[in-house]
């Protein structure tokens, strides 16, 4: 089982899509450094916050389980591990409490120290508004 479990969980508009992304990239080179991003895809993470927020099968389109999937790779990873996405903040503390709960309880994890770590990345409030006006607009670099 993974010694820490981080569990990023947002905020929306503070750099998660940013994370997600690198951290999915960079697999392999993590994997070689000890840590764990797991999943199939990159949407097992954003099924997971569904679940966890209690989404109904009809919701996850027959892809119901993914909250359990991500902690049976967790659980065989000696190293530490991280789930992230921006919709776990939308979780009412019931099921941020039962969630963690699940993780620690879990068939594959029952009995093993683990640690989990909750991660929230916050932004200034004046910034936001106007990362919210820009999210349609196509992005522009400078290549000096």
């Amino acid at each position: 089982m993974a010694r820490r479990v981080h569990l990023h969980i947002g905020l929306p508009k503070t750099g998660t899509t940013f994370l997600q992304t690198t951290m999915w990239h960079n697999r392999g080179p993590l994997s070689d450094q000890g840590f764990l991003y797991p999943g199939h895809d990159r949407m097992q993470h954003y099924r997971a916050s569904q679940e966890v927020r209690g989404a109904g099968r009809k919701a996850l389109r027959g892809r119901a389980g993914a909250w359990d999937r991500l902690l049976g790779e967790i659980a065989d990873w000696p190293g530490d591990a991280l789930v992230s996405h921006e919709f776990f903040s939308m979780a009412t503390p019931e099921q941020a409490h039962a969630a963690a709960r699940h993780a620690v309880e879990h068939e594959d994890v029952a009995g093993l120290d683990v640690t989990v770590h909750e991660v929230l990345v916050v932004r200034d409030v004046e910034r936001l508004g106007d990362r919210a006006e820009q999210v349609d607009e196509p992005l522009e670099l400078d290549a000096r």
